[in-house]
């Protein structure tokens, strides 16, 4: 088994295997590491997703992680959530959360990985995927499987890492790769985990070319937003 340092998309049983041993601690680190402001990108795309989804009954939540972005879609809709990850660790946070809040009827949590959806062909009203689709060695397959399931004119919805630019940019590239990457193995006891979050959004395409790859795909009315001075951008697809 390779280290976590050195774990690429393509060793999708390490990354989850990655994934299962931080599951403690990866609530607590999102909000502490992002100085909690991923609540408010995760707010953003969810609400992206609601306000260009022509039907709100069902959603799914792909690499739905511990629940974030599932729960987020049930606070601000009457909607009922799938939750596909592979991680079950991630899942079963997801549930106690889901239960905590008396949630638990609207929520499907399903193992599962984003290459192959356990899900019907046009089976749910739109989807969302936050910070996974760069854990996924085929994007484009990716992309095509949440097309698959998604209803025509359902939206698709995408959060993801970019790297700023400027001045702000070289300030937050050394926050990225050298404090983030320290407290993250502090806390988590993983040694390597948030090592590979800075190298997977290096190597990740720039919003112009995602959001050519959604077209590519067959998206229609591709639009992206960079947020925080372009930490994160969140992409909108409508499917045809």
């Amino acid at each position: 088994m390779r280290e976590n340092n050195q774990l690429t998309p393509q060793d999708q049983k390490g990354v989850w295997r990655m994934f299962n041993s931080i599951a403690p601690y990866y609530d607590f680190l999102n909000h502490l590491l992002s100085l909690n402001i991923d609540r408010y990108w995760r707010r953003f795309a969810v609400d992206l997703l609601l306000a260009h989804s022509q039907e709100r009954g069902i959603f799914l939540d792909l690499a739905s992680g511990t629940g974030d972005v599932g729960l987020t879609i049930l606070s601000r809709s009457d909607a009922k959530v799938v939750g596909v990850d592979p991680a079950t660790k991630m899942l079963a946070i997801f549930k106690k959360k889901a239960e905590k809040k008396g949630l638990e009827e609207r929520v499907f949590e399903v193992v599962g990985d984003g290459l192959s959806l356990p899900l019907s062909d046009s089976s749910v009203d739109g989807a969302l995927i936050a910070f996974g689709i760069r854990n996924i060695p085929d994007r484009a397959s990716a992309l095509k499987e949440m097309e698959r399931v998604v209803r025509p004119n359902g939206a698709v919805v995408v959060l993801e890492f970019s790297k700023p630019e400027g001045f702000f940019g070289l300030v937050y590239d050394l926050y990225f790769h050298r404090i983030l990457p320290f407290l993250g193995r502090l806390i988590s006891k993983d040694p390597s985990a948030y090592s590979y979050l800075p190298k997977t959004v290096e190597e990740f395409p720039p919003p112009p070319a995602f959001a050519h790859l959604m077209e590519q795909v067959g998206f229609l009315k591709v639009r992206y937003w960079r947020l925080t001075q372009g930490i994160v951008t969140c992409y909108l697809g409508i499917v045809s």
